[in-house]
């Protein structure tokens, strides 16, 4: 089992040590894995490959930083237990399960203790949907109530069976939760090299003063040289530091605010592209955008946003969108075609009057 569509209460025990474990919230499947050195990073792409993580949970009331990190970047709602677990409680927890070794025990623990405070919702849920003959929608059904994207039970199958969801949910949010965080990869390298800039930063400055002792014994005329090209050095190192720190602020506000727009030639899977000229429009579907702005109409179940109802900006080599604007544009449901004709119809009226 496990994949793309497996809702996840994933279990975390950081360390030297990290250790993962991750429990289906529908059956029995679970799997664990540890390792020295986990980076975030890693951790991430292992569970994007297991499922989509809805809980993530530890087995202490005292939240660990990289727990709340994993959680933020699968925007999964935080378990933590009102003590800490004890060793034998744990132990009882995952007796019918089999952990590599203490750390992936502590994590597994966590993850099936989670569950087994949701069970009593999970069950009336379950009860809920049968009789309904809804069944298939457990899972989802489960993450909203978990999250609390929804009040009850009948809210949330309105919010799965309506017109504008099932438009929305084309492509699961696990595509989006790869590209946040590739992009946050890439802030990190992007932190990783402004600290070794500072730290070449701070050699110079120590071989500035270095300098300056022995530019004492050197005439007026050599030390000013000396000194001038060293501060040239330096103010080329500064600006280098500068727009590296602007290129991280950038991937920052893109990652949190925006949706970057992609090419239609490019990897486009859950994002939303930008279709121009004339459009293959079987290939485009193969590529399962979110949404496609153009200037023409595409016969499409996927939805198409006319340029003109919302605002495109560039940041530096990137279109973007706000996230916000896309969502209220595309939970208003409106289609091109219904946009279209209200635009002919005012522009008639203007144009009367």
């Amino acid at each position: 089992m496990g994949g793309l569509f497996t809702k996840l209460i994933v279990g975390v025990d950081p360390g030297m040590i990290t250790a993962v474990a991750a429990v289906d919230i529908n059956s029995d499947f679970y799997c664990t894995f540890s390792k020295r050195g986990f980076s975030f990073s890693e951790i991430c792409d292992h569970l994007v490959n297991v499922g989509e993580p809805v809980v993530v949970a530890t087995d202490t009331m005292h939240l660990p930083d990289a727990v709340k990190k994993i959680s933020a970047a699968f925007n999964s709602r935080l378990f933590l237990p009102k003590r800490n677990l004890l060793v034998g409680e744990k132990k009882r927890l995952i007796e019918e399960k089999h952990a590599g070794n203490d750390h992936e025990r502590d994590a597994l623990a966590s993850a099936v203790y989670a569950k087994e405070f949701f069970l009593p919702l999970f069950k009336k849920i379950d009860a809920a949907l049968e009789k309904k003959g809804l069944s298939h929608l457990s899972a989802d059904i489960k993450e909203l109530l978990i999250k609390n994207e929804a009040g009850n039970i009948e809210q949330a199958i309105r919010l799965l069976t309506s017109v504008e969801q099932k438009q929305l949910k084309i492509v699961p949010r696990i595509i989006e939760t790869k590209e946040i965080i590739k992009l946050r990869q890439r802030a990190g390298k992007l932190e990783q090299e402004k600290i070794r800039l500072e730290k070449v930063i701070g050699e110079m400055a120590a071989e500035n003063k270095r300098l300056a002792k022995e530019a004492e014994m050197l005439s007026k005329k050599d030390e000013s040289r000396l000194v001038n090209n060293l501060r040239k050095s330096i103010a080329a190192v500064l600006e280098e530091k500068n727009k590296l720190e602007n290129e991280y602020k950038e991937f920052r506000e893109l990652s949190s605010k925006y949706e970057i727009i992609a090419d239609i030639g490019e990897a486009a899977a859950g994002r939303v592209i930008m279709a121009k000229g004339n459009i293959d429009v079987k290939r485009m579907e193969e590529m399962q955008p979110k949404a496609v702005i153009s200037d023409d109409f595409i016969d499409t179940y996927i939805p198409v946003i006319h340029p003109e109802r919302i605002e495109l900006k560039s940041i530096g080599k990137f279109l973007v969108i706000d996230k916000k604007q896309l969502g209220d544009v595309l939970q208003s449901g409106e289609t091109f075609l219904d946009w279209l004709g209200k635009y002919k119809s005012r522009y008639q009226h203007e144009t009367k009057a």
